[in-house]
């Protein structure tokens, strides 16, 4: 086993408890034979780390990870003295961002246990919605070693080993302990995909397990696929990398790269090539499906093929759901959204919208919500700002509060050769009528409570 194959079990352990690398080696001897199998299942896994941590008699305590301000000390300081099951329902609901009820499905408990949990652990906390997930993120920074998992697995192994004395526990701990030294080259053959880039749903298809050197830089759903941007970690590497799923033909694929060797990614042959530009092998495919394409490139990446293969191997075709901050109760006439991009850094969400039959005035506009700091803002949401920009083009926008920062409805608008912009009164009207119909999600800063991107959405 590869060391990104502990990436998500050492992130969870390390939120959870100051010993990460004790409660992974816990968890990896609860899994025995069933390892191979939960290292390809996030969902799987997460569930037997959590029930791991709450069952275990050892005393494991949340950590603290770091150096952090005084205020995100302060935080983390009462997120440790929170008990296991409220400690656990934060995790999962801040971190994870999963729901009440599939919370309870993890723990055992029903929903309202951790509903009143989760209630209780933020009012001792104390803390809002980014302090909390600051500080609990930067839990999961502790720097955890692979070797330390298999020394301390051998250990508690030896303890099994002598308290059952039976063989077969014994060979199943060898069993591990071999896949724990084995290094594979190739992306392995792995379990065919259990979902499939649909046509018109608001959802994701696939999840990218961290890839360790590089960061999420942005993710976005149109109609008939979604594309996922890499940006390294380290600000001296040069190039990045992105990930393209979806229909087979689709306008996105584009050029497919030409093909040097194969290899496998989910049992099926996957393509590694070069792209017009000659870049040498930054670029791989496959059919993840029988009418599904996945295209991963990584233009001006220095060695490039291992890092295409490395991200392969990261990712699961398993739908994820998006949570955007508004409801999109109804649209002007003739308009539809086209794609949603959430940026991770700095924080903001896009919702693009068109109207394709050429009618007076605007062709598309954008929904859209900064976090706080960055450029624009909050408005009355019938007040329309003066027009700004430079050259032929003028922006202009209608914005709603939200927390401290602002979801606006913009578009661009042409001048005339006196810099007067034409339809000013169609655009006011059509950015007012699509603000009215905003609804804010009820916290900014609570993740939990904005809305699935499926009803937030309508219809066209």
């Amino acid at each position: 086993m590869v060391a990104d194959d502990l990436t998500d079990l050492l992130r969870w352990c390390a939120a959870l408890c100051e010993a990460p690398a004790e409660l992974a080696a816990e968890v990896v001897l609860a899994a025995g034979h069933r390892w191979p199998a939960l290292a390809e299942s996030p969902e799987q896994l997460r569930e037997l780390t959590v029930r791991t941590y709450l069952g275990s008699r050892r005393q494991f305590r949340p950590a603290i990870a770091f150096e952090p301000t005084a205020d995100l000390a302060a935080v983390q300081a009462a997120v440790a003295a929170l008990p296991r099951l409220p400690r656990a329902v934060l995790v999962l609901y801040v971190l994870e961002h999963l729901t009440r009820v599939e919370i309870a499905a993890i723990v055992d408990r029903p929903p309202s246990v951790v509903a009143r949990e989760y209630e209780h652990a933020r009012i001792l906390v104390g803390a809002d919605g980014y302090a909390l997930a600051a500080a609990l993120s930067m839990l999961t920074w502790q720097p955890v070693e692979a070797t330390d998992v298999q020394r301390i697995w051998r250990l508690r192994s030896a303890e099994v080993a002598r308290h059952r004395r039976r063989r077969r526990v014994l060979a199943a701990v060898a069993a591990i302990a071999a896949a724990l030294l084995i290094a594979v080259p190739t992306v392995l053959a792995r379990q065919q995909p259990d979902q499939v880039r649909a046509k018109g749903e608001w959802v994701f298809s696939s999840q990218l397990r961290p890839v360790s050197g590089w960061l999420v830089d942005s993710r976005t759903i149109a109609a008939d696929w979604e594309y996922t941007s890499l940006r390294p970690t380290n600000p001296s590497v040069t190039g990045g990398c992105w990930i393209a799923i979806g229909v087979k033909g689709a306008a996105w694929i584009g050029t497919l790269p030409r093909v040097r060797k194969t290899v496998l990614v989910r049992g099926r042959r996957a393509f590694l090539g070069n792209i017009e530009n000659n870049y040498a092998s930054n670029a791989l495919w496959w059919r993840y499906a029988d009418d599904s394409l996945a295209v991963i490139e990584c233009p001006g990446v220095a060695d490039a093929e291992s890092v295409v293969v490395r991200i392969a191997g990261r990712l699961t075709f398993r739908t994820e759901r998006m949570l955007i901050p508004f409801r999109i109760r109804e649209l002007p006439t003739g308009y539809e959204v086209t794609s949603v991009t959430q940026h991770t850094g700095p924080d903001s969400t896009v919702v693009q919208v068109v109207r394709g039959d050429y009618p007076e005035g605007i062709l598309q506009f954008t929904i859209g919500y900064r976090a706080p700091g960055q450029t624009g803002g909050a408005g009355n949401p019938i007040e329309m700002p003066a027009p700004t920009g430079v050259g032929s083009q003028r922006w202009a926008s209608a914005c709603l509060p939200f927390g401290d920062s602002g979801i606006c409805v913009e578009a661009k608008m042409p001048v005339d050769d006196d810099g007067v912009p034409y339809s000013h009164g169609v655009v006011r009207s059509l950015l007012q009528q699509t603000a009215d119909q905003l609804q804010v999600a009820p916290s900014q800063r609570d993740r939990g409570r904005w809305y699935d991107a499926r009803d937030a959405i309508p219809a066209p």
